[in-house]
Formats: C-alpha cells, sequence, structure tokens
C-alpha cells in the first residue's frame, strides 16, 4: 500500500460487548498497516442521543463483564437506529474523511473519457461504413474484370463441391492500398 495514502476504515457496529470487541480487534489487526479504523456507531453517547430501545447484555458473552464494568448493562444493536439516521451519519463520516474537490476531478475525468470513447465510437463507425464500401467496390471492380475468364473455373469448382473462393479473383493488396489511401485522405 503506497505509504502516503490514508486508509480509513469506517465501523458501524452494535454497542454491546460482541460489537465493542469486534472494534478493538479490527483496530488490533490493522494497525500495523496503517489503517485507521473510525468507530461512528454505535456509541454511549449515539444509545443517550437518540434514546435507542436498550436491552440486556448476553451473559453467555465472553465479553459481558468487561462490557458491563465499562458501560453498565445497557446494551443497543445497530438496527435500532432509524434507517434515516443512520444514512446521515454514513454521509457525514464519508464526507469527513473524503476528499470531495479530489473526488469531483475524477468523477468529470471519467465522464469526459466515457464520452469521448462514445464520440471516438461513432467517429470509427462511420469511418468502418466507408472504408467497407471503398474495399466492397474494389473487389466487385476486379472479380467483374477477371470473371469472365474465371466464370468457367467457377462453376467447375462448384461442381466439384468445393467452397467458392473470390481471393484468387482479385488482387488483394491493390484492394489494400486503395482503402490505406481512403483512410489516410480521412486522417
Amino acid at each position: 500500500m503506497p505509504p502516503d495514502v490514508r486508509y480509513v476504515i469506517l465501523y458501524f457496529g452494535d454497542f454491546d460487548p460482541s460489537g465493542v470487541d469486534i472494534f478493538r480487534w479490527i483496530n488490533e489487526e490493522l494497525r500495523p498497516y496503517n489503517i485507521e479504523v473510525i468507530k461512528v456507531a454505535l456509541t454511549r453517547e449515539q444509545v443517550r442521543r437518540y434514546r435507542l430501545p436498550p436491552m440486556v447484555p448476553k451473559r453467555s458473552d465472553p465479553r459481558y463483564r468487561n462490557f458491563v464494568e465499562r458501560y453498565g448493562e445497557v446494551a443497543v444493536e445497530l438496527d435500532a437506529l432509524h434507517p434515516a439516521v443512520l444514512r446521515d451519519l454514513i454521509r457525514q463520516s464519508i464526507l469527513r474523511y473524503m476528499d470531495v474537490h479530489r473526488r469531483l476531478e475524477v468523477e468529470i475525468s471519467e465522464k469526459i473519457h466515457t464520452e469521448a470513447y462514445v464520440v471516438v465510437d461513432e467517429v470509427l463507425r462511420d469511418i468502418r461504413q466507408r472504408l467497407m464500401d471503398i474495399a466492397v467496390a474494389r473487389i466487385r471492380e476486379e472479380i467483374n474484370l477477371a470473371l469472365p475468364n474465371a466464370y468457367q473455373q467457377l462453376l467447375e469448382a462448384l461442381e466439384r463441391g468445393e467452397e467458392l473462393s473470390l481471393s484468387n479473383l482479385y488482387d488483394r493488396e491493390r484492394v489494400l492500398e486503395a482503402v490505406r489511401q481512403e483512410l489516410r485522405r480521412l486522417m
């Protein structure tokens, strides 16, 4: 990971023994990688502020005793937070750690490239059609010139059940050169 980039993980979890411990564990595991883990929700302060319905922490949880000593007998699941409040917390915390100007630059650049691809694709489609028309016309001219002499050969090949091949009826290099000249003219 590049050292000049700041990596941040925004943590949203239950305010209960496991939720608090998961946050602690993630912090410990990611600290050596210079990844900052920020607890956004749920906190004891948010439980009070939003008057979230409490539940009793599970006594069977091995982290129960430490949690109760530190926070008391109140646990709350993240689901208790109203979806609109959670959405606002997510949005605010992302904006706090995101370079909005850089994001805008990147999005504009991506849109410009997308538009450019559409324009180039349209132009190339037109050029391709013009080149196809030229190639078809040139091949047709050359075959029409060769056809009186080759007509009998083609009939015999068809009678033998061979696949019809036009490649020996025209000069491929002359056709290629005509198409290349048109392409240079278009450029």
